[in-house]
């Protein structure tokens, strides 16, 4: 799988294993998106989509054309569908008694025989039970459950989504839908998002990673929309795999915020977009897209670094969410321990500084820290990373990214941090200290992004 830049695809993987909210801020046009989706392609899974309403496998069944035993459909409404009969002409057929020989096959196998009398004084639709359109029901009942045992072909769905953010996301019906009183003839409904039933379909498969990509996430202000996620996001107890947290959705009732949904957010830094809140910030790990100039240029000629490195692969997509389950339930690998010994050193020296100007962190960097250091260490190949070197990236993904001010408040501050970045050898965080005390000397203002 090829990125941008090793180095940055190895943190990418890392803090997703780490934590499953990863923000990747830079310029328009920087790869950001490119990264997200590479990485979700790669653990691609198909998955037969059971959690289709009747309507959407039926309109899925007409645009392929398929043949139900014999029987052909020819429109989809709200509630029935409309099927050619042996006379080339077409009867109505509601989703109620197709659901109901479903059900019946589904229990006693579709080799048998539904007795009418039966579905007559169980079911809902007397009069179509004993109808001289049975044979076409049972026809469709027994196709519905062979789509059940995975003998349909193109009935699936993709473990990744990309969603666009628009301007317009001022709450979360956006992506976790409402509920509409008017639909269904005024019976009421609830509207389910794209997001919403990719959702439901991660916490139907538990054994396989979700990538819900949001594209160009602050568009609209994260929190308005995003709130509920980085509330609930902060229950979840990996350490105790039964356990389960869930969004309660007026209209609608639990849903459960699944623990392999991983969640990438690209940033764009202009002046149509909205700076994130500390509250955000906090709660995942920001990777900024900076590409070099000789590898933008190069670009020119059709050539770019981009295509010289490869991320190191965990695993096929099962084994990725067995690593991320393995990195978050709180055990320490013995060899790992050393390296936190000598991070806790470095950090100090940082806290102290962060302290005097109101920026110090507290329990859940810490905590995120040292999932990134085990799942940094576990996905190493080869020479394993150093505490410098995971230091250093934590500090520029999870510390420097909440530090923001003008010259009076943060002007000392970052000149401290320079030294520290000096004295302890974190270079790619002294880079990024230099470029904000480049941007706070020409504007009198800077911030991480």
């Amino acid at each position: 799988m090829k990125l941008n830049t090793k180095k940055i695809a190895n943190s990418y993987v890392s803090s997703l294993l780490a934590k499953p909210f990863v923000i990747l801020a830079g310029n328009s046009g920087t790869g950001k998106t490119r990264i997200a989706n590479k990485l979700s392609e790669f653990y691609d899974v198909k998955i037969p989509d059971y959690n289709k309403s009747l309507k959407e496998l039926f309109n899925f069944i007409l645009e392929n054309n398929y043949d139900m035993n014999g029987v052909k459909l020819k429109s989809v409404s709200d509630t029935a569908v409309e099927v050619y009969n042996t006379k080339n002409k077409y009867i109505c057929i509601s989703f109620g008694i197709i659901q109901e020989y479903v059900d019946w096959y589904s229990e006693h196998g579709i080799s048998g025989n539904p007795v009418r009398s039966d579905m007559q004084e169980h079911g809902n639709y007397d009069g179509q039970s004993y109808s001289w359109d049975t044979t076409h029901i049972e026809k469709i009942a027994k196709f519905l459950c062979d789509y059940q045992n995975k003998e349909i072909r193109g009935v699936y769905t993709s473990n990744h989504l990309l969603i666009p953010v628009g301007a317009d996301w001022t709450d979360n019906t956006k992506i976790l839908g409402y509920y509409n009183p008017l639909a269904d003839n005024g019976t009421g409904k609830y509207e389910k998002t794209d997001v919403f039933k990719f959702i439901e379909l991660a916490g139907a498969n538990p054994e396989i990673p979700f990538f819900l990509i949001l594209d160009e996430m602050n568009l609209s202000h994260v929190e308005r929309y995003f709130s509920d996620f980085l509330s609930k996001m902060e229950l979840l107890d990996y350490t105790k795999p039964a356990e389960k947290v869930y969004f309660d959705i007026t209209g609608y009732g639990k849903l459960e915020l699944p623990k392999n949904l991983f969640i990438t957010g690209t940033v764009n830094i202009d002046e149509t977009t909205y700076m994130f809140s500390p509250k955000v910030l906090d709660r995942a790990n920001v990777i900024e897209f900076k590409p070099d100039m000789d590898d933008v240029l190069n670009n020119l000629f059709g050539t770019s670094s981009d295509d010289e490195e490869k991320i190191s692969d965990p695993g096929v997509a099962e084994g990725f969410m067995q690593l991320a389950n393995e990195v978050r339930s709180g055990t320490i690998p013995p060899e790992v321990q050393p390296i936190l010994s000598d991070i806790k050193t470095i950090l100090l020296s940082f806290y102290k500084e962060l302290e005097k100007c109101g920026f110090e962190f507290a329990y859940r960097t810490v905590k995120e820290i040292r999932l990134y250091a085990i799942a940094a260490y576990k996905t190493a190949v080869g020479e394993k990373p150093t505490a410098t070197e995971i230091a250093d990236v934590q500090i520029l993904q999870k510390i420097l990214p909440k530090i923001h001010g003008n010259k009076k408040q943060i002007g000392n501050l970052l000149d401290e941090l320079e030294k520290l970045c000096t004295e302890q050898e974190l270079k790619e965080s002294g880079k990024k200290i230099q470029q904000m005390k480049d941007k706070l000397n020409r504007f009198q203002y800077a911030s991480f992004i």
